[in-house]
């Protein structure tokens, strides 16, 4: 063993005995807190009664009414989402291949990551108009629209998810162009 070995170990236990040395009173208390004071919930589970569940047909939102205005403005949204995300993407695109291998400190790295921000916030946007889509798709399994409307629902599901698929592409290979 070597003297700065030596010397490491004594200093290294020395700091141990000192954290044994507090005084009388200040160790942590670790006994588990009362639900009351940590937040968590407490109860006891009883079987339900019969007819306390309540029929599905009875208990769904109704669809939106103006389904096909709905249905028309989710498009829309998504559509410009997917607009601003493609012309955002050209410059991220330069900036991220600018800070190839920088230092994350560095000015070329933190402006590819504002502007791989940036898309992220219009895949979000992309990502709520789905979301919408999707909560009126369930809500058509309960309350049927007519054929037409759950064509344009599906229409609108299907071509939604494809954009935000491929933004989630685009993200993930400009992170990984990154090295993010």
């Amino acid at each position: 063993m070597n003297i700065s070995a030596i010397a490491r170990l004594i200093v290294l236990s020395s700091a141990g005995l000192t954290a044994c040395a507090a005084p009388p009173g200040k160790y942590p208390d670790f006994a588990i807190p009362e639900p009351a004071e940590n937040g968590r919930v407490s109860g006891t589970l009883s079987p339900f009664e019969e007819g306390s569940i309540p029929d599905p047909g009875q208990s769904a939102e109704p669809l939106p009414e103006q389904l096909d205005e709905r249905i028309a403005a989710l498009n829309t949204a998504g559509e410009e989402a997917q607009r601003a995300f493609a012309q955002a993407s050209a410059q991220a695109a330069r900036l991220v291949e600018a800070a190839r291998g920088a230092d994350p400190q560095s000015e070329s790295w933190m402006r590819a990551q504002v502007a791989l921000a940036d898309l992220t916030a219009h895949r979000s946007r992309t990502s709520l108009a789905l979301a919408d889509i999707d909560l009126i798709s369930s809500r058509a399994q309960v309350n049927v629209p007519s054929q037409d409307a759950a064509r344009s629902i599906a229409d609108a599901q299907t071509r939604l998810a494809g954009y935000l698929a491929e933004q989630s592409r685009i993200l993930t290979q400009l992170f990984e162009n990154l090295g993010a």
